[in-house]
């Protein structure tokens, strides 16, 4: 795995999303502000770790995972309840197949690493949502 790759799958992870414990606020995974910035990351991650020639902007996908987290707790969801997904193999899993059909939608073979590789290489020149994450 290339240098940060572990702190930055880490960190998208611990923040995929969350069943909320308080009946009026629905899970993580339904807010589409979270869901879909925690997608960008996922699938900017898995591009920057296959891709030598990619890198990741580090302090960019930190930063967002904060303001994420920041505002899932505006919200008012609980630290406890945000952290509660770490463990959850469901929530990782649908994230997984959410990037693959993300990719899929763009011609990628998600299997292949030079499919991927160059549309990371044009989400960058792109400016994409991904490409920002990617240098």
């Amino acid at each position: 795995m290339r240098r940060g790759g572990n702190i930055l799958c880490a960190a998208v992870i611990g923040l995929l999303g969350v069943e909320a414990a308080a009946s009026d606020l629905p899970p993580l995974r339904e807010v589409a502000r979270i869901d879909n910035g925690l997608l960008t990351l996922a699938i900017a991650n898995e591009m920057q770790e296959r891709c030598p020639d990619v890198a990741p902007r580090l302090i960019r996908a930190f930063l967002t995972l904060r303001n994420l987290r920041a505002t899932a707790r505006d919200m008012g969801y609980s630290a406890a309840e945000i952290e509660a997904f770490v463990a959850s193999d469901v929530e990782k899993a649908r994230l997984r197949r959410r990037g693959t059909a993300w990719l899929e939608a763009r011609g990628v073979d998600s299997r292949s690493d030079e499919d991927l590789c160059r549309l990371a290489q044009s989400e960058i020149r792109n400016e994409t949502p991904v490409g920002r994450y990617l240098r």
